[in-house]
């Protein structure tokens, strides 16, 4: 555990939210910048009506995207692309599937298109929501730039900028073209877009990571694609895959499902693939290239978000000229390499009015920022931070009704790495970053160990343990050094109420207890968690609850936990609470019957769940023998 001490620091100094000097925005009320995490802070600003940017509230948040231990990720907070989710529930999603990473900061990402943007002609039986721009999720593209037919506002560059990271921490904002195309009969075809809307005289390409469904037109011909293996789409990629259905206008539409392609023809096109039939092979290639002139560098980005409008590159600011006074998330970058994420609240009287999009590119410039573009915005500006108690809180207020938070196509998520550790020893405070919420107990770090006290004796109390990066399916066993603070003739018994996997909260349907004496002295105890078979899945939080089930709670009354240890195996479970070298069969003593046991080990008359190995090695030279039965006599006699 102690090699994990420096990193659980760092968490600590972050969540103590320590205070550091800001800079200044024209009009400013109010300025303070805390740290969020080490080389991550956030700053809150206000500023006055009548000043040059009017009455607003906004958060910055600056890192460095080089610091070791930070990533950033863009996610949808459900399997398919065309699903919209708040960026609360996406953090949340995505953090339950990365147990070895924890959520800093999350923000809305790409606008989204809903089934036709600037054309009033639908493309769709239903809505389809797809982000604007080129997006990629965990190394894979997962939408590339609307089409022209979507929006006349498409340049021949391409309407919507991205932001992404290249693999050697340097920020990017790009405007990626993609170049797609099927290879069939010597003949290469190119195609228009991936998980794009499926519009008239386009060929779109539909991936297992797009929408669920197109809902295309009746005119729509399509042709299903299924591959032998997973693919990724990314640059350089070139599948093949085999023809396994088609669907002419007017028929019956098949799914998309894992390892499947569609290929979705109107119009003008429908006649470049019309040629194709069931049982042909299919070459499938895509390339992207950065028309800002940074594609070596893109090819290397794994996560990228796309955004619309776009107010300053390199240096040179544009003049957007429109007064409109938005509420938005904007991400830039400045001259040093970081990165800022500012989330500016409007649309909401005597609190803040958002910055006008003209006023953006001044606003930029007192930040530092050289490079930026705007997110998704209005009743979609959302950010969440990490505070003090370790949860992710809402930290702007969203102008929908009560505040609420708007479903979003994405998110943006900031995290840092956690360490692997299922050893925690309670012995500084180094490791308060694991304490959570507690009810009618209180919980602090000394030097017996996490002591968690009764408040009140209306409710059980109880205090949650969390960020851990553990999987439930590795560990069986939950192992603990702990005593009471106290004395009684009455056993402590203690309630493990555990959540993991799809379980997000910890329930009754998931849930472990031991008792052990109430005479204030040190006890070594495990807990068998195989039966349970709701634990599996990356681990959320372990809720001890102090007095379970118990009668005559008393105030004041509670108990040192000095260690808690996952264990994999039923022998690790066991050596922890044996009675350490010589205790053969861990059952916390040393005595003749291990001498037995080792007599069995040696003879190879023995059960491995039976007997410790570790133990049985009294000389600790890697073998067991009759020294290590002399070694134990040895104990015994003394």
């Amino acid at each position: 555990m102690k090699k994990a001490v420096s990193f659980i620091l760092a968490v600590l100094t972050a969540l103590s939210l320590f205070i550091i000097p800001s800079a200044a925005v024209t009009g400013q009320t109010s300025s303070s910048t805390t740290e969020i995490y080490p080389g991550v802070t956030s700053t809150h600003v206000t500023t006055a009506s009548g000043t040059k940017y009017g009455l607003q509230d906004m958060r910055i948040v600056t890192f460095d995207p080089k610091q070791e231990g930070l990533s950033v990720s863009v996610t949808t907070g459900y399997s398919s692309l065309n699903s919209l989710s708040t960026v609360s529930n996406t953090t949340s999603r995505w953090a339950s599937s990365h147990p070895d990473k924890l959520p800093l900061v999350s923000i809305n990402g790409d606008w989204f298109t809903v089934s036709y943007d600037n054309y009033s002609t639908a493309t769709s039986k239903k809505q389809l929501y797809l982000p604007l721009g080129f997006n990629m999720h965990g190394g894979e593209i997962v939408c590339t730039q609307q089409t022209s037919k979507e929006s006349p506002s498409a340049s021949e560059l391409g309407y919507a900028p991205s932001f992404g990271i290249a693999s050697d921490g340097t920020p990017l904002i790009g405007c990626i073209r993609t170049t797609a195309t099927v290879m069939f009969n010597s003949k290469t075809v190119n195609i228009d877009g991936i998980n794009r809307l499926p519009s008239d005289n386009c060929l779109i390409l539909y991936t297992d990571k797009g929408p669920a469904s197109n809902y295309c037109l009746d005119d729509a011909y399509e042709i299903y694609v299924d591959f032998d293996t997973d693919y990724t789409v990314k640059d350089g990629m070139k599948v093949v895959g085999t023809v396994t259905g088609i669907s002419a206008p007017g028929e019956a539409r098949q799914a998309i499902k894992a390892n499947r392609m569609i290929l979705t023809a109107r119009g003008t096109r429908i006649s470049d693939v019309s040629a194709i039939t069931v049982g042909k092979k299919l070459r499938f290639d895509v390339s992207i290239e950065d028309a800002y002139g940074h594609t070596e560098q893109w090819k290397t980005v794994t996560d990228c978000v796309g955004g619309h409008h776009e107010f300053c590159r390199d240096g040179n600011y544009f003049a957007i000229g429109d007064e409109t006074n938005y509420p938005a998330n904007i991400i830039g970058i400045t001259a040093e390499g970081k990165v800022i994420l500012l989330c500016n609240d409007g649309r909401q009287s005597g609190y803040s009015v958002g910055v006008s999009i003209n006023k953006m590119p001044d606003l930029a410039k007192e930040l530092g920022i050289v490079s930026g573009i705007y997110m998704d915005g209005g009743g979609s500006t959302t950010m969440l931070q990490r505070n003090s108690s370790g949860t992710m809180e809402l930290v702007n207020r969203p102008c929908n009704t009560g505040h609420a938070e708007r479903t979003v196509s994405n998110a943006l998520i900031l995290a840092c790495d956690i360490p692997k550790v299922d050893d925690f020893t309670f012995d500084s405070s180094a490791y308060s970053s694991y304490l959570g919420y507690a009810n009618s107990a209180t919980g602090s770090i000394t030097s017996d160990g996490f002591h968690i006290v009764t408040t009140s004796t209306a409710f059980d109390p109880f205090i949650y343990l969390q960020n851990f990066s553990l999987s439930a399916d590795e560990y069986k066993y939950i192992a603990f050094d702990i005593k009471t603070d106290y004395k009684d003739s009455i056993d402590q018994r203690i309630g493990l109420y555990l959540a993991a996997g799809a379980t997000q909260n910890s329930t009754e349907s998931c849930k472990a207890s031991f008792s052990f004496a109430a005479d204030a002295k040190s006890h070594k105890v495990y807990v068998d968690l195989t039966s349970l078979s709701l634990w599996e899945g990356a681990v959320h939080n372990v809720r001890i609850d102090t007095f379970d089930d118990m009668q005559g709670i008393a105030e004041g009354r509670g108990v040192y936990v000095h260690e808690m240890k996952f264990c994999k195996t039923l022998t690790e479970a066991k050596l922890f609470v044996s009675a350490g070298p010589g205790d053969a069969n861990g059952d916390k003593k040393i005595n003749s019957r291990d001498i037995i046991d080792i007599k069995k080990y040696i003879t190879g008359l023995y059960d491995e769940n039976d007997i410790l190995f570790d133990n049985c090695d009294v000389y600790k030279d890697g073998k067991v023998n009759s020294r290590d039965i002399s070694a134990i006599k040895k104990i015994l006699v003394s």
